[in-house]
Order: structure tokens, then sequence, then C-alpha cells
């Protein structure tokens, strides 16, 4: 069994979604992760064990333990 530690910079930027939900998963489990944004707060890019994208949705393959970031950032600074 693999976890995925998901941190959200900054805190209240918003939410990282685990499909299927969890945390835990069996190896070969596909996770896909998709953020929401929180008020005025916009979604920058990924860091972590994925890809340094800009996208809003991705899918990883759980071959060990994970750790993902996502970064947002406030709108209107």
């Amino acid at each position: 069994m693999y976890t995925i530690k998901v941190t959200v910079m900054p805190p209240q930027g918003g939410a990282v979604i685990l499909k299927p939900a969890g945390g835990t998963y069996s190896r070969g489990t596909e996770v896909t992760l998709t953020v929401e944004a929180a008020g005025k707060y916009q979604f920058v890019s990924w860091s972590g064990d994925v890809p340094h994208t800009n996208v809003t949705k991705v899918t990883i393959t759980m071959d060990s333990n994970k750790n993902v970031t996502a970064h947002f950032t406030r709108l209107g600074w």
C-alpha cells in the first residue's frame, strides 16, 4: 500500500480532490488529482511527484509513496 501526501500552498488557496478518495492505494492504482481554487485564488502549478504542469487535473500511477504540492496565487495583488 502507498500513500499520497497532498499540500496546498498557500493553505487558503484551494483544495485538491483525489479520485478515488482515501489517500492510501494499492500498487498500480491510477489516482486523479483535481484542483479547486478558493475565492480570489488561481491555480498556478504542481510540484513534487507529478509533472511540473499548470493543468488542473493530473493522473498518477501509484508505484511508491507520493508527495504532491498544488501552488496557488492570489488574484488582484
